[in-house]
């Protein structure tokens, strides 16, 4: 895999020195202003509104790309283990899930149908974005549903479900869409609150996403997909390699194994 770095756009703060004429001061501001302008920029780059993109990337709004569906308001107390519609907890989404829900194996909490369930049932390619979090990195965090077949499930308390309007996101891609840093900054600055931060279907909306090609999304979404599957492999190793090492010390320590 070939990876080229591309220069960032050059950022210019300017300040106001007290003993600096008034005319050099526009002056300075303007040299630096052109400088970013015509700063060179590999071929098939450009500049945009959430930073230097390749040209055949397109900028879309969260709106543009998705709707906005229905979700419930359960609270953890009327979740059972058990029951026929499954249920995504914002609390799950933070803490068990990374980029995507396998609705198949995943150990969710239920609600009863008798429940009276309203909320949208999820789709296979749905996104799941958490509303709310005890700070800002945790508001957006999001996971693509997978493998939902004859399952029923909805979302839940403090989150959106945006389902694609089009097929404009590859399956897979989804997981990480949010997951760009020019993303994660907008979503913090939208993020308000004091003890709990939370942002606006309103605010949510209006971010910006870069979207690449169809084909490179699905480059993308298989490249870090290896790397994930890798992380999973040796987090196994490990977790064996610590169980066979509780097991060496219970030996050692009650003398089962004596050491010459």
């Amino acid at each position: 895999m070939n990876i080229r770095r591309v220069p960032q756009p050059v950022s210019v703060e300017s300040s106001a020195p007290s003993r600096i004429d008034t005319d050099s001061a526009k002056i300075d501001n303007s040299i630096a202003a052109d400088l970013a302008e015509v700063e060179d920029l590999p071929d098939g780059y450009k500049h945009t509104k959430v930073g230097v993109m390749p040209e055949d990337w397109e900028i879309a709004s969260v709106e543009e790309l998705f709707t906005f569906e229905r979700t419930a308001s359960n609270s953890r107390s009327e979740l059972d283990d058990s029951g026929s519609v499954a249920y995504v907890h914002y609390g799950d989404l933070h803490t068990r899930f990374n980029h995507f829900i396998d609705v198949s194996h995943a150990q969710l909490p239920h609600l009863s149908e008798s429940e009276n369930v309203t909320a949208t049932l999820l789709r296979n390619g749905d996104l799941v974005v958490a509303d709310a979090s005890e700070d800002e990195i945790g508001v957006g965090k999001s996971a693509e549903i997978r493998n939902v077949g004859s399952k029923k499930a909805i979302s839940g308390l403090h989150t959106f479900l945006l389902r694609p309007k089009d097929r404009r996101i590859c399956h897979g891609y989804g997981g990480y869409l949010l997951e760009n840093e020019a993303v994660k900054q907008q979503i913090r600055r939208l993020a308000t609150g004091l003890k709990v931060f939370g942002i606006s279907k309103g605010s949510f909306a209006q971010v910006l996403i870069p979207l690449p090609p169809f084909s490179q999304q699905r480059a993308i979404a298989q490249a870090l997909l290896d790397v994930d599957s890798e992380i999973t492999a040796l987090e196994q190793r490990c977790e064996k390699t610590r169980a066979i090492k509780r097991g060496m010390m219970q030996q050692l320590l009650t003398g089962q194994v004596l050491l010459a």
